[in-house]
């Protein structure tokens, strides 16, 4: 039987395992892609709880840095002091505080150790000459460091004299970006850009390198720059990125700054993927082990029964009637069970009939060599009974030309009966071979046992003694008289061979009910039985037929 083919038992077995876990890898599919959905919608939420976070952080440190810058301006007239005694001055964010003159020439820094410089031509410098406002350069310049900064300006004027110089401020670009959420995968960036795409500031953690600036970043924040009734907040993939942006208003700006947190899509995934992969892994173990197993018992319980149910049903087939299943008679009968119980006694009949038949054919082979003797037996018996009407009828004319006191009367009258006998052996063989019919007549067979016994004395011999047990009631039966005493005879004559040094033969009748049979019809009957003490028939000689 070939284990792999589609239509065995054991595969039919594992499609019906598979359909009966394929909801719980249907279930395990929909929790994984459940679990990626809520991986990602908690990265983005982790993502946008960062955002707002340094969107704050931002805001916090350009209005600390006004105020800081507006205490400078009123104690302009002492400023090489004012600087070094507010405590906002040991603000993280603030890279450097300074003070500018009206010729542009940096005369007070905190930054130390760093040479004065002159900030003529610069872009916020003019500016700070033309208004007299608190204003942010996000594209500006350390006037000592001569580092990128996010400069905070604030002009000193003079009601009489004008522009008198400035204070600055340049925030830690750096700092405002070094904070990254333990819920956002590692290589995730924090940018700081301007509304026409102008990066000012990024974090440096993780291997990964800096996502760039693409055309659709670009066009996001150039349509978002100037829009301030459009949402704060975005979300979307970009280049194997995930962006999620945040505009800051910041009203000192001439144009919001966006907060751009770029995490990669695929360690993103990867997270969510491995997540996965340990779930399908311990999925993929358990159905191995439930194949394993679901196998195993198969071939335990189902196919190896069916093969042994299978290889019996062939051999049958092949005409060994001696096929049996083998299967071991269990408590907890199941329907393989039931099926080989029936098959067994399906083939034990089958056994039993073919036995039959064969004893029926040897019958009839008997039968048929009986016949031929019988054949010959009464065309024997029929020549033979013209000859006993010869000597019958020549007895019967001699005794009546005798005269009634001749001695010689006694001897024909032997011969006469001797002469009926034999005509009754020949009607009896006659009958048996069909030739003549039987003459059924109503029989008193106790009358017929005691009118036979003496005969049957001097023909067993008086080593043998004969007891008659009749039924106490008349054992009236239709049969051929002559035939009854014939195998009465026969039956006495075969106990006396069997009882050479003497013995006792019973001849009993009795009443008898038998039910139907291939031979007899149901009805009252009467039994006639010789028993003997002789030592009987040894078993092995028994004709088949007995």
């Amino acid at each position: 039987m070939g284990i792999l083919r589609l239509s065995s038992l054991r595969v039919r077995l594992l499609m019906v395992l598979g359909l009966a876990l394929s909801p719980a890898v249907l279930l395990l599919g929909v929790a994984n892609w459940q679990a990626w959905q809520a991986y990602s919608a908690d990265a983005e939420d982790a993502a946008q709880q960062l955002i707002e976070f340094s969107a704050v952080r931002h805001r916090d440190a350009v209005e600390s840095a006004r105020r800081v810058l507006m205490q400078m301006v009123e104690g302009h007239s002492n400023p090489e002091g004012a600087p070094h005694e507010d405590s906002n001055l040991q603000n993280p964010f603030f890279s450097n505080v300074g003070v500018v003159d009206r010729d542009g020439a940096v005369v007070l820094s905190a930054a130390a150790g760093e040479s004065p410089a002159k900030v003529i031509g610069q872009v916020w410098f003019e500016r700070a000459q033309r208004e007299y406002r608190f204003f942010v350069e996000n594209r500006g310049h350390d006037p000592v460091t001569g580092r990128a900064a996010i400069l905070c300006v604030l002009p000193m004027h003079h009601p009489e004299r004008g522009f008198e110089g400035l204070a600055f401020a340049a925030l830690n670009t750096e700092m405002l970006c070094n904070h990254v959420s333990p819920g956002l995968p590692t290589n995730t960036r924090i940018q700081y850009y301007t509304g026409d795409g102008v990066l000012l500031a990024e974090n440096k953690s993780g291997n990964a390198p800096a996502p760039s600036m693409t055309v659709r970043l670009e066009a996001f924040l150039h349509s978002r720059a100037f829009a301030p009734g459009e949402p704060p907040f975005a979300i979307f993939e970009d280049e194997g990125w995930l962006r999620v942006i945040h505009r800051i208003p910041v009203p000192a700006f001439e144009a919001d700054t966006f907060i751009v947190i770029s995490m990669p899509r695929a360690e993103l995934a990867g997270a969510a993927i491995r997540e996965m992969a340990i779930n399908w892994t311990i999925l993929g173990l358990v159905l191995l082990l439930a194949v394993s197993l679901a196998w195993e018992a198969s071939d335990r319980l189902f196919v190896k029964r069916a093969e042994s149910l299978v290889a019996a049903t062939e051999k049958l087939a092949r005409g060994d009637l001696s096929a049996r299943t083998g299967f071991v008679s269990r408590r907890d009968r199941d329907e393989l069970d039931e099926l080989a119980e029936k098959f067994d006694f399906m083939a034990n009949r089958l056994q039993k009939q073919e036995q039959e038949r064969a004893i029926l054919e040897e019958q009839v082979r008997l039968a048929q060599k009986m016949e031929a003797v019988g054949l010959l037996a009464g065309g024997v018996a029929h020549d033979f009974n013209n000859l006993l009407q010869v000597i019958s009828g020549s007895t019967l004319l001699a005794q009546g030309k005798l005269p009634p006191d001749s001695p010689a009367r006694k001897h024909l009258d032997h011969v006469r009966q001797s002469s009926e006998r034999a005509t009754k052996l020949t009607r009896q063989l006659l009958a048996t071979t069909r030739q003549q019919a039987l003459n059924k007549e109503a029989t008193e067979l106790n009358e017929l046992v005691v009118s036979l016994l003496d005969v049957i004395r001097r023909t067993i011999g008086e080593h043998i003694a004969v007891r008659f047990s009749p039924e106490e009631k008349a054992a009236w039966a239709s049969a051929d008289r002559g035939q009854i005493e014939q195998v009465l005879l026969n039956l006495c004559l075969n106990s006396r061979d069997a009882m050479r040094n003497g013995g006792e033969l019973e001849i009993r009748t009795r009443h008898v009910r038998r039910a139907a049979t291939a031979d007899l019809r149901e009805g009252d009957y009467v039994e006639i039985t010789v028993s003997d003490t002789g030592h009987g028939i040894p078993r092995r000689g028994t004709p088949a037929h007995l």
